[in-house]
């Protein structure tokens, strides 16, 4: 009998300390500061849900998560890794909360692009092969080339979009293919929207994953993102609108 009630007593006691534990959520980069806006409107409606975030290009959060580490919601900077993840059992599948921006931010004020990237003597991207911003900024760097205006400068990779940020913050470089999420609201140095470029959209995605113990908190973190007074916020905060069939597919 008492060792049937010791039994009882650790299964209950593991039922609390799953829902003491926070909802863990990994976040690209760019979303970061986007997030940190959000989350006390979501504290507001969920005060009952913590969430512990830990930021990365979109690739090392991947890898983490593939490697066991024990995120709950993975947002990525694309759907390619979410779309993996599903594809390989591990999450369920992927929605769409976001549509990123891509902008070419410069010392040099002109408003053409290459021209700007003409007189750039140093240029910060994100790695290509971890952040999806870097991967756009690689292939108009490569688009520049086929049209006879090779950029002559020098390339600096920073391991995530918030590194490039901060290069070019600090005046490591005199030009950046940046998040138009991160750009300071007083930035007083020429930015150009260039995502209308991009031979893709940059489609944001999350996938909450099987190995969550918090399943309604992380729905409820889905709806809070997809929610129209969260979207509208979004876009005051440099992301695009939703298409049409994703935002009908978010109000469901």
């Amino acid at each position: 009998m008492r060792s049937l009630c010791f039994v009882w007593a650790l299964f209950w006691n593991s039922l609390l300390l799953a829902d003491a534990t926070p909802l863990r959520v990994a976040v690209a980069s760019n979303f970061s500061p986007a997030l940190n806006e959000l989350i006390p409107d979501f504290n507001a409606q969920h005060p009952d849900i913590e969430l512990l975030v830990s930021t990365g290009a979109s690739g090392q959060l991947f890898a983490q998560i593939t490697q066991g580490a024990p995120f709950d919601v993975y947002l990525a900077a694309n759907g390619a890794y979410p779309q993996q993840l599903h594809a390989q059992g591990l999450a369920a599948a992927p929605v769409t909360y976001a549509h990123g921006r891509l902008l070419l931010i410069s010392r040099h004020a002109d408003p053409d692009w290459l021209t700007v990237l003409g007189n750039t003597q140093r240029l910060a991207i994100a790695n290509p092969k971890l952040a999806p911003y870097g991967a756009a900024a690689q292939s108009l760097i490569a688009r520049a080339t086929r049209e006879k205006s090779a950029f002559n400068g020098r390339i600096l990779t920073a391991n995530a979009v918030a590194q490039v940020q901060h290069w070019f913050a600090a005046g490591h470089v005199d030009s950046a293919f940046a998040a138009a999420s991160m750009q300071p609201v007083d930035a007083d140095y020429p930015q150009l929207d260039v995502t209308h470029l991009l031979a893709a959209p940059i489609i944001q995605q999350l996938a909450v994953l099987h190995r969550t113990r918090h399943a309604e908190a992380a729905d409820a973190l889905v709806q809070f993102l997809q929610s129209r007074a969260t979207q509208a916020q979004l876009q005051r905060l440099g992301y695009a609108a939703l298409t049409p069939k994703e935002a009908q597919h978010a109000q469901r």
